[in-house]
């Protein structure tokens, strides 16, 4: 009896063993159905990383994961049935121990489990926020205080109870500890607590993105503020010193905690879901660039400062306020340099990168760099302006490049704004009722192509553009204006409709006459030309207020950067020029680009100007193009071929070219436009340039020089003079509605554009860009010299070929090319 219930025991155990390990190989199989899973665990994983969903974005099903929580409580649930059948456990405490350890890690899976649906769940949250962090310091639509959202509190805190949650299924007394554990799970058991590791990272990786887009939006509501400020000066309740400290404490909170997150990214993720998700890396890319544009930020910090709204000494009124801060950040020039390196450095970042969405922070960061320039420049220009004077006038002109003139656009309309400490104020003038009539005679006389061509008896400020050299029109317009309204004024600006529609495109859109009448970049030019026939030239004016209005009202830092954006542009493109009285800022101008002059240059030069001496309003339709080609194989003997092209695109029912001064159509802007293209051309290159040939230019008997006997019919209007230092070439062209025109010279240029430089040739080219023409097409071939070879471009070339190089450029803004050639 005792030996059979020995037998019996033993039986029992060993049937109890054998049944443990079947479920155990069960288990084994579906511990490895979760484990063969852990590629969806990590696929979630990696969506919850993805910071770039939409708003309207909704967070994704978890299906798998729920699966997984069902298949682990089916397993426990075989695990606690096993345990049933030892009818000895008391016999057996390793295998019940064993068992009940199956049973723990089991749980802790499935609390794992839950805690991974969660955290998906507050990912995809905090990436649906991701737009409405964009916006808190991009957009000009939020209001100027943008408290934090709730949704991103209530996912922060959320992430905290999650890591409690983790924390307390995560405890050492619950770690389990195997005995028994079969061989063939511990690869499996060990790739489960690898994602149990990788479980705690991401917790702290949300607890730290959540913490960065609180100080984002932190950054975000002290930079309105301070832009608040601007726009109300006399809050004097506002403590701007402890603004700027708090901004400067946010900034190094959101440097820490983007590090930290890098050090969780680059350290604690395994390699295995990197390569998995690919958006991580795209992500630690982003990072980057935001640390980047944030340490830029940095720089900004004493700069800030320097905008003491409450200093009883700043003028109250606006704009002097601004120009005046302005003047005082000449001494910053060594923070402002370092940014626009820091910025050059994140567009050089952008790119490199292999990922296209990091390409949209480029449009962002280019808008900033061309501000930041702009904002350097003009507080390096106009500190000598204010420090002489306390009374600023600056006579703005209004251009119409539709009626191209050789500064820019013929002068349609004129404003003298004075500033003062106590006063700011705009006069519009008519450009017909700005000169003094009762004093014509001490105005001088035109220009001599002005007179041949238009018959101009005296010069006038609404031909005042005639010259190509702006000081040289500035300089004029200023005499004209002392004459006809006994003002010498210190700043002379031009500005023509492009440089307006770049800034309405900046700022979205400003009001007309009225409220009702919405002014954007779509419809600005119909707008220009349907109220200039309803409203007369005093239109202009009331859409220069409404610019003011808006630029000055604005609250945004994205208008913010599209405006000095914009305006930086239109500098570039000549659409906007500025002359000082003053020789120092005017210097400072003329280094920055922003004076239109004739520049001295030792190399080769090139500046067609085009002016409309038709009375229409006929450029819009032009279409220019210039074919340069420079024959550099003797180099004693070098000779250029340029050939200007002409293609008048105006319509049906265009004005035909005779006679030259008729009535285009029936007045109006849009019969204006579609007509006869007279053009007086000037081409200006090196001084002492050959005249070699020309196409013959016959002056019509229809002609303004014919009538009123300063030309004969059929005379070649072909000229050659010096200008400016430079030869210039010019003539009459006349090119009728759909039709093109063709002017060719050919010249010898003079040897000294060449230098010869340890054996090497250098030849440089600057074309220069004529206000007012939006763009220029160039085509230039260069013609290498004999016995040498290309060394280096400083453009890319479009062809290269054994004796010849070429070029294509469209102009719209100054060109300057540098050429190598090494002996072969």
């Amino acid at each position: 009896m005792v030996k059979f219930s020995k037998l019996a025991a033993i039986g029992t155990i060993v049937i109890s063993i054998i049944a443990l390990l079947a479920i155990s190989i069960y288990g084994t199989y579906r511990i490895m159905t979760i484990v063969n899973t852990d590629s969806i665990i990590e696929t979630q994983f990696g969506e919850s990383l993805m910071l770039s969903q939409t708003p309207s974005s909704t967070v994704k099903s978890t299906p798998e994961l729920s699966q997984i929580t069902i298949l682990l409580n089916s397993l426990s649930s075989d695990l606690k049935f096993g345990l049933y059948l030892l009818p000895t456990l008391g016999c057996c405490h390793p295998l019940l121990s064993e068992g009940y350890t199956w049973i723990l890690f089991l749980e802790r899976i499935q609390k794992d489990i839950e805690i991974s649906e969660e955290l998906v769940n507050l990912y995809g949250q905090l990436a649906a926020n991701t737009d409405v962090i964009n916006k808190s310091l991009l957009s000009g639509n939020d209001p100027i205080h943008t408290s934090k959202t709730q949704n991103i509190i209530e996912i922060s805190e959320n992430f905290t109870v999650l890591k409690n949650n983790y924390l307390d299924s995560h405890q050492l007394s619950k770690k389990p500890k195997f005995v028994l554990m079969p061989k063939l799970l511990s690869p499996s058991i060990n790739e489960i607590e690898d994602l149990d590791s990788q479980l705690l990272h991401a917790i702290n990786l949300g607890i730290q993105l959540s913490a960065l887009f609180e100080d984002i939006q932190d950054l975000s509501s002290y930079s309105r503020t301070i832009l608040d400020l601007y726009q109300n000066q006399n809050n004097e309740s506002i403590n701007t010193s402890s603004l700027v400290k708090n901004l400067q404490q946010k900034i190094q909170s959101i440097e820490s905690r983007g590090l930290l997150i890098k050090s969780i990214l680059d350290n604690n993720i395994n390699l295995e879901i990197k390569e998995t998700i690919s958006e991580i890396d795209e992500f630690n890319e982003t990072l980057n660039l935001l640390l980047s544009l944030i340490s830029t930020a940095g720089k900004f910090i004493p700069i800030i400062d320097e905008f003491d709204i409450n200093n009883t000494k700043y003028n109250k009124t606006k704009i002097f306020y601004m120009l005046q801060t302005l003047t005082n950040l000449s001494k910053y020039e060594s923070e402002l340099n370092e940014s626009l390196d820091l910025l050059d450095q994140v567009d050089n970042q952008i790119k490199d990168s292999q990922f296209p969405s990091i390409y949209m922070f480029s449009n962002t960061v280019n808008k900033g760099a061309d501000t930041l320039d702009l904002v350097k420049k003009i507080s390096l220009t106009i500190p000598p302006v204010f420090s002489q004077k306390e009374t600023i006038t600056i006579l703005i002109l209004g251009l119409s490049a539709d009626e191209l003139r050789a500064s820019g656009g013929f002068v349609s309309s004129a404003w003298l704004v004075t500033l003062s400490k106590d006063n700011y104020n705009i006069r519009y003038h008519d450009i017909v009722l700005i000169d003094d009539w009762d004093l014509l005679d001490f105005y001088p006389k035109p220009p001599l192509a002005l007179q041949e061509h238009m018959n101009a008896k005296i010069w006038l400020m609404r031909d005042v553009t005639w010259e190509p050299d702006f000081p040289t029109t500035a300089q004029t317009a200023s005499d004209l204006y002392r004459i006809g309204q006994g003002i010498s004024p210190d700043i002379i600006v031009t500005i023509n409709q492009w440089a307006m529609l770049n800034i309405i495109e900046s700022i979205t859109e400003i009001y007309g006459p009225t409220k009702e009448d919405i002014i954007t970049s779509r419809n600005f030019i119909d707008k220009i030309e349907i109220g200039t026939d309803n409203y007369g030239r005093s239109y202009v004016d009331l859409i220069l207020q409404g610019f003011i209005e808006k630029i000055l009202s604005t609250n945004s830092i994205n208008d913010l950067l599209n405006i000095g954006s914009s305006i930086n542009k239109s500098l570039e493109q000549k659409d906007i020029q500025i002359f000082f009285k003053n020789p120092i800022a005017q210097a400072k101008a003329t280094q920055f680009k922003w004076t239109g002059e004739i520049p001295d240059t030792p190399h080769d030069y090139l500046y067609i100007v085009d002016s409309n001496v038709g009375w229409s309003k006929v450029d819009r339709n032009i279409q220019r193009s210039i074919n340069y080609q420079i024959d550099l194989r003797d180099i004693e003997d070098i000779k250029s071929f340029v050939t200007l092209k002409y293609i008048n695109h105006s319509g049906v029912g265009a004005s035909p070219c005779n006679p030259q001064w008729i009535l285009k159509g029936e007045g109006n802007y849009n019969s204006q436009k579609n007509s006869c293209y007279w053009n007086y051309w000037r081409l200006y290159t090196p001084q002492n340039s050959k005249h070699i040939f020309s196409t013959p230019t016959e002056l019509s008997d229809q002609s303004v020089s014919v009538k009123t006997g300063s030309g004969l019919p059929g005379k070649d209007t072909f000229k050659k003079q010096s200008n400016y230092g430079k030869t210039e070439f010019s003539g009459l062209l006349s090119t009728e509605a759909s039709d093109i025109t063709e002017m060719k010279v050919i010249y010898q240029l003079p040897t000294s554009i060449l230098q010869k430089i340890d054996g090497t040739l250098k030849y440089n080219l600057m074309i220069q860009k004529q206000p007012g023409v939006p763009n220029r097409e160039v085509n230039l071939e260069i013609i290498i010299p004999d016995q040498y070879t290309i060394l280096k471009s400083s453009t890319i070339p479009t062809k290269i070929s054994t004796n010849s190089v070429s070029f294509k450029e469209i102009l719209t803004k100054d060109w300057l090319l540098e050429l190598s050639f090494a002996p072969q």
